[in-house]
């Protein structure tokens, strides 16, 4: 949704650890608020929810994206924002220097969003978004900072 990541097919320890120890933003349920069974059913229903993948063509597309300097700038806004939703359920916010010392290229900051989407439940536009945005940040533009 608008505040964290989909979890639709989540790892159930992801989901246990995102209760337990409120990552996110969102409240911590200890045992006495919410019991382990009535994790495991929650975990249990959000693994049995489908989800749907992106195709290989797609992957690959995201692989091969580049800084594009015609990229609006709400392209890139709205990938901070989903990185901030979709992967600070877990991380931290990813700010400029991270984001330049965790990339020496921008194949590698792309092939990590294409991997992401393989891998968790970030939906096509979101990861586009957020590739958009690294690569941007990566190649020196603040799209905050933007006119």
């Amino acid at each position: 949704g608008p505040v964290g990541p989909p979890l639709a097919g989540s790892d159930p320890k992801i989901v246990t650890r995102m209760v337990r120890e409120g990552r996110g933003g969102m409240p911590i349920y200890t045992e006495e608020n919410l019991s382990d069974a009535d994790v495991n059913r929650l975990t249990a229903y959000l693994g049995g929810l489908e989800v749907v993948r992106p195709e290989s063509e797609q992957i690959a597309a995201l692989q091969r994206l580049t800084h594009d300097p015609a990229v609006p700038t709400d392209v890139l806004l709205r990938g901070k924002v989903a990185i901030r939703r979709s992967c600070g359920a877990c991380h931290s916010q990813p700010g400029r220097e991270d984001i330049l010392k965790a990339f020496d290229s921008d194949a590698k900051a792309a092939g990590l969003v294409a991997e992401m989407v393989q891998e968790t439940n970030l939906s096509l536009e979101d990861a586009k978004a957020i590739a958009y945005y690294m690569l941007a940040i990566r190649n020196g533009v603040d799209p905050v900072k933007q006119p």
